[in-house]
């Protein structure tokens, strides 16, 4: 049998939090994950991240989710307090990510902090400019979520939206 490589190890670990908090969440990090992967050939790479690296990041953006209680993740509306985990769970998936992987590359550390942020410096949790490999996860996992049904909306059906 063959042993996995330190970097799959802690990302099986981080997979199985996902799973427990919520299989929604799991879904979702993969999917953003395999959208990534679709779309690196078109990209404009300077070659500043490897793609392993780039997925990972895409993987783990939204693992600061696992601390949410259950009932948040369908909750809608969401009441202020709500807002402020949402707006708090980058910011805990860094922490998370740094105390169990104390060696995790600091781009997927940029990727899950940054992963919300958008251009110009809108966006949370600091409200700065987010770098290129941050914005491609965010594209991604925005499609991902729009796409499919969430426990407070239904999804966003691309065809009908298209057609107007």
């Amino acid at each position: 049998m063959d042993k996995q490589s330190p970097f799959l190890q802690h990302l099986q670990r981080f997979a199985d939090l996902m799973r427990k908090a919520h299989p929604h969440l799991l879904a979702h990090s993969l999917a953003a994950a395999r959208l990534v992967e679709r779309i690196i050939p078109f990209l404009p790479w300077s070659g500043d991240i490897s793609t392993p690296v780039l997925l990972a990041g895409a993987f783990l953006h939204d693992i600061g989710k696992v601390s949410w209680p259950k009932e948040l993740f369908t909750k809608y509306p969401l009441e202020p307090a709500d807002w402020s985990l949402v707006h708090a769970h980058p910011v805990a998936g860094v922490n998370l990510v740094r105390e169990t992987w104390p060696d995790v590359p600091g781009q997927v550390v940029e990727i899950i902090l940054q992963h919300h942020e958008r251009p110009g410096g809108g966006g949370y949790p600091r409200g700065r400019e987010p770098g290129y490999p941050a914005l491609v996860v965010a594209a991604c996992e925005v499609v991902d979520a729009m796409t499919h049904d969430r426990g407070y909306r239904g999804c966003w059906r691309c065809e009908r939206r298209w057609r107007r």
